[in-house]
């Protein structure tokens, strides 16, 4: 829980400056020199991570709340349109009352100081609705670019944690096979991200202008796109622990995990693809049910044989979602020769 905690408050810092980044001209040097002071302070943030529960609470707070109070200084000066500083004055009571919460519940500290960081993540999320998504500007292929990298780093740490939890251990025939499971897994969720949903994601973005777009941007991007890397990273948790348990039962957070972190991304998947085209992904809703339920020989068994039981599931997905794409791709192509192979009509 309070992993998850960190994450969605770190997570938010990083959504503000995508954002900013899509409305500010970066080339500019007093931007730049703005950008390089977050920047710092949000290298101290990252530093005092390990220890936000502890002794370093206070110093990621305040490290925490210098970046985001930089941010909307950096958006007012350099907003050029009158919607634009409306609409950064609508951020700015969520963000000034959540720092002020983030430090107050650092000094404090225990329950106090997660209840109180709680309070603070509702005030910075719901924040954004306020204003309807007027004022700001998406750039879809740079939005898109964005996070895609973000979801590609959350992976590459996954992958990481493999070897972190192979250090030490001897390479017999169960580690061995855990890391190869481990490293398909993350391919198979490589894959289901990057395929043609997302490009659909992009394409219904440039589909859009204004308000609309701004809030397409928001929902699919700053708010989704949270649970897809809390999923990456609880999957890289329950690698981490299958890997030193091969041959005994996971127990408590590694199981959970093991199942909540692939079944939370699908489980996301569908429900962008449900705000993109008003419905879910008929194989992914499934199979992330499907993923809980595959832990079963993890809790009995192994934890390496709860873990070739989410592979099967998310390699069979894939299998079953390139045959039915192919299928899609015929059939649009039978019925408009025009179209290009993700299936959307050539852009001008």
């Amino acid at each position: 829980m309070r992993g998850l905690v960190v994450l969605a408050t770190v997570w938010w810092a990083w959504v503000a400056y995508a954002w900013l980044t899509n409305s500010v001209n970066a080339d500019r040097a007093p931007v730049r020199l703005a950008l390089l002071v977050a920047m710092s302070a949000m290298l101290v943030v990252s530093l005092a991570v390990p220890h936000a529960w502890s002794d370093g609470a206070l110093t990621f707070a305040v490290a925490l709340v210098s970046v985001r109070v930089a941010h909307l200084a950096l958006f007012w000066t350099t907003s050029r349109t009158v919607e634009l500083r409306r609409a950064v004055l609508l951020l700015a009571p969520g963000v000034l009352v959540a720092g002020a919460l983030v430090v107050v519940g650092a000094l404090f500290g225990g329950t106090t100081q997660l209840v109180l960081w709680c309070v603070a993540l509702a005030f910075d999320y719901g924040a954004p609705l306020l204003g309807g998504g007027r004022g700001w500007r998406v750039s879809p292929a740079h939005f898109a670019e964005r996070h895609g990298l973000i979801v590609i780093i959350a992976l590459g740490e996954a992958i990481i944690s493999l070897g972190v939890g192979a250090e030490g251990l001897e390479l017999d025939a169960g580690v061995v096979a855990g890391a190869a499971l481990g490293l398909l897994t993350a391919f198979c969720l490589w894959w289901l991200y990057f395929d043609a949903s997302m490009a659909h994601a992009e394409h219904k973005l440039r589909s859009l202008d204004g308000e609309a777009r701004n809030r397409l941007a928001r929902d699919s991007y700053s708010y989704l796109h949270l649970p897809i890397v809390a999923g990456v990273v609880l999957f890289a948790l329950a690698a981490k622990k299958t890997l030193a348990h091969v041959a005994e039962p996971l127990h408590d957070l590694g199981l959970f995990a093991l199942g909540a972190g692939p079944g939370l991304v699908l489980l996301t998947l569908s429900v962008l693809r449900a705000r993109h085209v008003g419905k879910h992904n008929r194989f992914r809703l499934p199979a992330s049910a499907m993923c809980v339920a595959a832990i079963a020989p993890a809790a009995y068994h192994s934890a390496l044989a709860g873990l070739a039981c989410v592979t099967g599931v998310l390699g069979a997905l894939v299998v079953v979602e390139v045959v039915y794409t192919r299928h899609v791709r015929r059939r649009a192509a039978a019925a408009s020769p025009m179209r290009d192979d993700a299936g959307f009509a050539p852009r001008d």
